[in-house]
């Protein structure tokens, strides 16, 4: 049967006070160099720990910015198809009263009116 140390040393950051003292008796001075280099490792984590941080909430800060601006590019060309049909109808109903008054037919004002009500028609559809 054997037995096994339930706190292996690699899960301190510095040995049980028993194996410092040892080490020291081995190597002088060894026991400080070992608390020395965990204080270095813990400092080193935490600057780890706080760029990893920062750098998240970088990327969040990002990826909001960058649903921002996606957002308003889709506001923007909302805007643009609107002002786009507001156009077209202009332009469909001034040819429609163009044709009327030079005297075409009423199939032909029809036919022009067709457009803007079929993208209007459309666009409530969807």
């Amino acid at each position: 049967m054997s037995t096994t140390n339930p706190n292996p040393p690699e899960d301190h950051p510095v040995p049980p006070p028993q194996m410092l003292e040892h080490y020291e008796r081995i190597l002088p001075g060894a026991a400080e160099r070992i608390v020395r280099m965990a204080e270095e490792d813990l400092r080193h984590r935490r600057e780890l720990e706080l760029k990893t941080r920062e750098a998240e909430i970088a990327l969040r800060q990002a990826a909001q910015d960058l649903e921002q601006r996606k957002l308003t590019e889709y506001y923007r060309m909302g805007q643009f198809g609107q002002m786009a049909g507001i156009a077209v109808s202009i332009l469909a109903i001034g040819g429609a009263l163009g044709a009327a008054f030079y005297g075409a037919p009423w199939e032909v004002s029809a036919a022009i009116m067709g457009l803007p009500i079929a993208g209007i028609v459309l666009s409530l559809r969807s």
